[in-house]
């Protein structure tokens, strides 16, 4: 009896220890996870020591442009010791993008910045976001009537609405039919630069008339559609201005295929709006684009993650907030812009980004 008590002992002893050895520091074992592209393989988002776990929420993937600024965020967020996921809708939708983000508030980020494609719409999900403390913020395009703390972009849009308007009114020669080709009516970034535009139209160029707007939804084929619908259909058409990265050089395609088949004389239509290198690069070329005002979506990615981290970090956005490669950073109330340029035939090939 005495060899089994001992033996019962020692016995006993050895589970305890072995037990205390698989205590302690033992990492836990998490689902694993990939964020390549934008779109999450399995279970959760990736989030590391200190809740630095980040959604960016674009109109749309798939596009050029979204695929620079992700490169952008991605980018930033490795330098600062993020984890970004960048993933939005297939197609510009309100609905979808807002169920998007609600996914991912039950997954513990820490940061969400979204691009919305109704800015009413998304109010009640950034409010559910900033209760959970998540910090929230607004890029490319603002929902300035919801909580977000700050919006980024490259300036205002109606600043750079009437930038557009004067830019389109010069070529013009201030006189003349003129159509607007938007991505959406609902987008608050479309919308500021549409009231930009027509209050610089109205009040210095009233020998310029509006004559419709039509929608694109962020497609390069709808904007294609749309361009070559307002040649058949205004047969005095004297401008278009785009005010979104696909219009003008969509426009400018039809403007050049409308030439080709004889049915529009070169430099009848004059094409301006917003635009970027890649999409506007030939037709600034050939002569039918004269000049697009731009901005680069990589800088806007870089400057999005800045502001987040900021945020998380305690960190002030005001003067004293620099960002190593970023010139021009501009703050005002609670806008972060990153800045503008005017792309023309001088300076066109100089820029890379889509």
């Amino acid at each position: 009896m005495k060899l089994k008590k001992v033996l019962a002992l020692v016995l006993a002893l050895t589970m305890i220890m072995a037990f205390a050895g698989c205590s302690g520091n033992t990492p836990s074992s998490t689902p694993a996870s990939t964020a390549g592209g934008g779109t999450e393989s399995k279970g959760e988002t990736p989030t590391p020591a200190g809740g630095k776990s980040l959604f960016i929420c674009p109109k749309s993937v798939g596009f050029d442009y979204w695929t620079a600024c992700e490169k952008g965020v991605k980018d930033a967020a490795a330098a600062l010791g993020y984890t970004a996921v960048f993933n939005g809708p297939s197609e510009v939708d309100s609905a979808k993008q807002i169920n998007m983000i609600e996914d991912m508030l039950t997954k513990k980020i820490s940061g969400l910045a979204a691009a919305p494609n109704d800015a009413a719409a998304v109010g009640p999900v950034f409010d559910r976001a900033i209760e959970q403390g998540v910090n929230t913020i607004t890029f490319d395009t603002d929902a300035p009537t919801t909580n977000r703390s700050w919006y980024v972009g490259p300036d205002s849009d109606y600043s750079m609405g009437q930038q557009i308007a004067e830019m389109i009114a010069e070529e013009m020669g201030g006189e003349g039919e003129l159509a607007f080709m938007v991505a959406s009516l609902g987008a608050e970034n479309q919308v500021a630069k549409v009231e930009g535009a027509k209050a610089v139209l109205e009040s210095k160029y009233p020998k310029i008339s509006i004559v419709t707007t039509v929608v694109s939804d962020d497609d390069n084929q709808k904007a294609f559609a749309n361009a070559q619908n307002l040649l058949s259909t205004y047969p005095n058409l004297k401008g278009i201005l785009g005010f979104a990265g696909a219009e003008a050089p969509q426009a400018a395609e039809a403007v050049t295929q409308a030439i080709a088949n004889g049915d529009v004389k070169e430099g009848q239509i004059k094409i301006t709006g917003i635009g970027f290198p890649s999409q506007c690069r030939p037709y600034v070329k050939s002569g039918i684009l004269k000049q697009v005002l731009s901005w680069n979506p990589e800088v806007m990615g870089i400057v999005t993650v800045h502001v987040l981290a900021a945020m998380e970090e305690g960190r002030p956005i005001d003067s004293t907030f620099k960002i190593d490669g970023v010139e021009g950073l501009k703050i005002e109330d609670k806008n972060v812009y990153s800045g503008c340029l005017v792309l023309d035939i001088n300076n066109i090939d100089q820029y890379n980004y889509s």
